[in-house]
């Protein structure tokens, strides 16, 4: 089949024979970047609604500030590209209680160290960072996904705990099985149906308002570099080398813009202004990379389909009523452990390979017994080394 210099064209199986239908191309563009847009609430709605009920923080700021770098987001990257919570600064500020102003003042501190290193050769040192560990990470983070899916609170719903989790495995592994068979973005479809009956309940008053919170003068700067140097390092590899790396595999030419140097500014840049306006703290997660991709997600114009919602449910939670749309725990269960499954499949390329394969189980391993990235991070550079030294040279070929 012949067709048009320039003209767009998507490759399916129908049995055994390939159909190429340019044609279709816009339809399937347009379809897939609403499905995909939200596949990634599963993680950026339940944190955003944890933040405004327990510390300092305006819900309506938050959604606002998640809205405007999702579009900002897309017209610097070019392809659809995820703005996530500083998960670790956002889970452990929760944990030990941080305030508003230190959660702030950590999100400054992130900024200031990523626009710092933009200015250094970050594509270059980048690049040398090993395949395998970057693969590695992407297998933990998977598995966490998974287990942060299974452990989600499902305390609140009619049903007992145990019956919550067999029908989110259930509902996962229809994700994933039809999913794996065709081509249809059944994840995006999900999210995209929970955010409209979340947002109608919650503006029906099916959802807690936000509460104003009294919002402690006493900074705890140990607070604050518990908060920041684990993310530091997780913001580095999965925020940055890891997004890189999926973003080329996924997207391949299109990605060219969403390189180290292009990521450690946009963070930089956008956590310094977001701390300055008590915003999002956030990052480009490649975990929420791969929620938008299997959601549907096509193109950068996802972005402002997804950051256009946000500052629209922001104006509704000023004008109507304090409440951010939250999705059904079975949802978030579901689309969190689907993410992480479809996750560990990028570390394919160790996996096969007879000698990296090893560091990718050790790493597999300390994340089950840690559930800590940092850990698992220290954990493969160390099996890494041992490997390098321990195996020939001239056989040692990173993944």
């Amino acid at each position: 089949m012949i067709m048009s210099p320039g003209k767009p064209v998507i490759w399916r199986v129908l049995g055994d024979k390939h159909v190429t239908t340019a044609s279709t191309t816009d339809k399937i563009s347009y379809w897939g970047n609403i499905s995909g847009a939200f596949a990634d609430g599963a993680v950026l709605l339940p944190l955003l609604v944890a933040l405004a009920l327990t510390t300092g923080y305006s819900g309506g700021m938050l959604l606002a500030s998640a809205g405007l770098a999702y579009v900002v987001a897309g017209f610097i990257f070019k392809i659809p590209m995820p703005v996530q919570p500083l998960k670790s600064v956002v889970v452990a500020a929760l944990a030990v209680g941080a305030t508003m102003g230190e959660i702030r003042l950590s999100g400054l501190a992130i900024g200031l160290v990523c626009l710092a290193l933009a200015f250094m050769p970050a594509n270059k040192w980048a690049a040398k960072v090993p395949r395998s560990l970057v693969h590695g990470l992407q297998f933990g983070l998977g598995i966490l996904l998974i287990f942060k899916g299974l452990d989600w609170d499902y305390t609140s719903l009619a049903v007992t705990s145990d019956t919550s989790v067999m029908v989110v495995i259930s509902a996962a592994l229809l994700l994933v099985i039809i999913s794996e068979m065709t081509s249809l973005p059944l994840m995006g479809w999900l999210a995209s149906t929970a955010l409209i009956v979340a947002a109608v309940m919650a503006y029906m008053g099916d959802a807690p308002a936000v509460p104003a919170v009294m919002e402690s003068e006493a900074i705890r700067f140990d607070i604050i570099l518990a908060l920041v140097l684990p993310q530091l390092a997780l913001t580095m590899t999965n925020s940055v080398v890891a997004t890189s790396d999926v973003a080329e595999r996924y997207y391949g030419e299109a990605a060219k813009r969403t390189n180290a140097k292009a990521l450690l500014t946009s963070i930089g840049v956008g956590n310094i202004l977001s701390a300055s306006v008590a915003g999002l703290p956030f990052c480009h997660g490649s975990g929420g990379l791969t929620a938008h991709k299997k959601g549907g997600a096509v193109s950068w114009h996802m972005n402002l389909i997804v950051g256009g919602t946000l500052l629209l449910l922001a104006l509704g939670h000023v004008i109507i009523a304090p409440v951010i749309p939250a999705f059904h725990p079975w949802v978030v269960g579901a689309l969190l452990i689907t993410t992480g499954f479809f996750h560990m499949k990028l570390a394919l390329p160790s996996l096969q390979n007879n000698l990296w394969r090893w560091q990718i189980a050790v790493m597999a391993i300390a994340t089950l017994l840690t559930r800590n990235l940092l850990i698992v991070l220290l954990v493969g550079i160390a099996v890494y080394l041992v490997l390098k030294l321990t195996t020939k040279s001239t056989i040692v070929k990173d993944a």
